[in-house]
């Protein structure tokens, strides 16, 4: 153990260790010229532990040569590593010892992490075999370093220890070097460090982040120079986010992955494993919407979200609940079939069945097949399991993981309701938390076993008869299944309330901030659309992303489209052809600037992904 002015951390920190159910061992500390009460402190601890050994430097040398000090000094079978801030649970040493005894080819074993503190972080130690980890190191360091126990006898064979130039990433050098030498690393998967985060932590430094990045990126690149050429190299660092390594596009773990098999030092189980647990297993993956002919182009263009941004491991089955789309719209969401294959069928629905079922006041804007989803079972007896989603959603993320995920014996999964008055329908409708029902993951085998859908419509004629319907099938659905709903990630329902006046009772402001900058389902969910010019979803634009690459494009992307960005505002006249090629027309597209790139005397506009330069001041 290194320290430096911890006396608040370190009395915690070394408790931790002398308490450890395997005892036989000795505990360097380096005091690297500490001006608080930590000299202090360790010599108390000192003076009641004889297995306590304090090295003081009579100046501050730096961590990296700290540890390499340490190293040095080392008697033991095994080094074992420990940050002055951190807390090891007491059967840690005893656990990593008997792995080390009972699996000699590994050279290091870390631990699965329990991150505390008041700087709220995901834990990046999820993999635990070597071919996994292999794998995985050569995007990321997925080992925590003060849970490591090490092999000193592989050390000193190969002469390694901490590189002094390597600064605030000197394990993940060690890591390659070991990797490079033979040597293997593993994780136990069980919590057996408690990781204290917060601001003073390297990586939420500004000034020591940076350097951490920086040496990060150079120790990824040696690591990857093994298979790949500078350029592409250079590719992958552009597209991928290397943490968290988990929330990267499913689609595009999945091409990554993919890339190495040709590789034979790569471990290919190792690939295998990883696609498993990031990407996701094959799926037959059934969906419902429901829909009339005024959405069905809305609906068009969730299908061309969902199809773009799947994986090889998903294969859709979709159903329609249709409330009279015309065959040309029908023909419109066939063509999306072109983007990738999926099996689909068209449902009539009998209105008739929904006459006791109200449009409430507050919910103008929805339509009567709002309550279509209540007969899905029965529509479809033989599926476990389905999703049902609004129409007026893009999908940006494979929902292979969700559609996978364990609905043990709830009725539905689902994310929570986000806005403000959520509390208030809770104590309306007498229920604990309330889900938003435009996404869900049903468990359709429980529905028909408990006789659901009779339940449904006869709750609905019990809220309407009390007079506390609001939310029309959203309050009947959180009335009829409360307590028996497994609430899963924001991302899966990136709600427009996540950004402004929103509540979040189940979930941390750490997990909001992970799911909106790395969402899986944008839900437009208010009674303003994208197509709106008011919408307030601030991720309004991907409507348009997506309603560029539909089957809709040539019918409604130049359509006057307003742009929201502050007050900017621009004309264009876009030049086009009459259908007999014979005369051009002047077309105006009012726009409000997305973004704005000035290069010389012109400007760049670049919208939904596409640019288009004009000068400064056109006529």
């Amino acid at each position: 153990m290194s320290t430096y002015n911890r006396e608040n951390y370190l009395p915690a920190a070394m408790e931790s260790i002398l308490n450890q159910t395997y005892t036989d061992f000795e505990f360097i500390i380096i005091d690297d010229a500490s001006t608080d009460n930590t000299a202090k402190l360790l010599q108390e601890y000192q003076e009641k532990d004889s297995r306590i050994v304090v090295i003081s430097n009579p100046q501050n040398l730096g961590y990296n040569k700290n540890l390499t000090t340490g190293f040095k000094l080392a008697k033991g079978k095994y080094l074992a590593r420990m940050d002055d801030d951190d807390i090891s649970l007491p059967t840690r040493f005893e656990k990593q010892v008997d792995f080390l005894e009972k699996n000699p080819d590994i050279t290091v074993v870390g631990t699965f992490i329990e991150i505390f503190g008041n700087n709220p972080m995901k834990s990046w130690c999820t993999l635990t075999d070597w071919d996994e980890l292999a794998v995985a190191m050569n995007f990321y360091n997925p080992i925590c370093h003060p849970s490591v126990m090490i092999r000193n006898s592989f050390l000193k064979e190969h002469n390694l220890a901490y590189d002094p130039e390597v600064l605030y990433a000197e394990e993940y050098d060690l890591w390659k070097n070991i990797i490079f030498l033979g040597g293997k690393l593993a994780n136990i998967p069980e919590v057996l460090l408690k990781y204290r985060s917060h601001l003073q932590n390297v990586s939420q430094k500004k000034d020591t982040s940076k350097i951490q990045t920086d040496f990060a990126n150079s120790i990824r690149n040696q690591l990857l120079s093994r298979m790949f050429s500078k350029t592409k190299i250079a590719e992958l660092n552009k597209k991928l986010i290397y943490y968290p390594f988990d929330c990267n596009k499913k689609k595009i773990l999945e091409e990554t992955l993919n890339t190495l098999k040709k590789f034979p030092d790569i471990p290919s189980s190792g690939i295998d494993k990883l696609m498993d647990k990031l990407v996701g297993k094959k799926s037959d993956i059934h969906i419902f919407f429901a829909s009339d002919d005024n959405y069905a182009q809305h609906l068009a263009i969730a299908i061309t979200s969902l199809l773009i941004n799947s994986t090889s491991f998903d294969n859709f089955h979709l159903y329609i609940l249709d409330g009279n789309i015309s065959e040309k719209n029908k023909n419109k969401i066939l063509a999306c079939k072109k983007i990738k294959d999926f099996q689909i069928e068209f449902i009539k629905i009998d209105d008739k069945l929904f006459e006791i079922c109200p449009l409430t006041p507050d919910c103008q804007h929805i339509s009567r097949q709002t309550y279509y989803r209540y007969i899905i079972p029965i529509l479809k007896p033989e599926l476990e399991k389905c999703f049902y989603f609004d129409c007026d959603i893009i999908i940006t993320d494979s929902l292979n993981k969700f559609w996978n995920i364990d609905l043990k014996d709830n009725y539905i999964a689902a994310v929570e309701e986000l806005y403000e008055g959520a509390s208030d329908d809770c104590s309306r409708l007498n229920i604990e938390y309330e889900i938003n029902a435009g996404i869900l993951l049903i468990n359709n085998k429980k529905w028909i076993t408990d006789n659901i859908v009779d339940l449904l419509f006869k709750n609905t004629v019990k809220l309407t008869q009390q007079n506390i319907l609001k939310w029309q099938d959203q309050d009947v659905i959180n009335y009829t299944f409360n307590k028996k709903m497994l609430f899963v990630s924001p991302a899966y329902n990136l709600q427009c309330n996540a950004f402004y006046d929103g509540q979040h009772s189940l979930y941390t402001d750490y997990e909001m901030k992970l799911a909106k900058s790395h969402y899986a389902i944008i839900h437009y969910n208010s009674n303003l659309k994208p197509w709106h010019n008011d919408c307030k979803h601030p991720l309004w634009e991907q409507y348009f992303y997506y309603l560029q690459r539909s089957p809709y494009k040539k019918t409604h992307y130049l359509k006057i489209i307003k742009l929201k960005l502050k007050t900017l505002k621009h004309f264009f006249f876009i030049k086009e052809k009459n259908k007999d090629n014979t005369e051009l027309r002047y077309k105006i597209l009012r726009i409000r600037v997305v973004k704005v790139i000035r290069r010389n005397n012109t400007k760049e506009i670049s919208i939904f992904g596409f640019k288009m330069k004009f000068p400064n001041t056109p006529k």
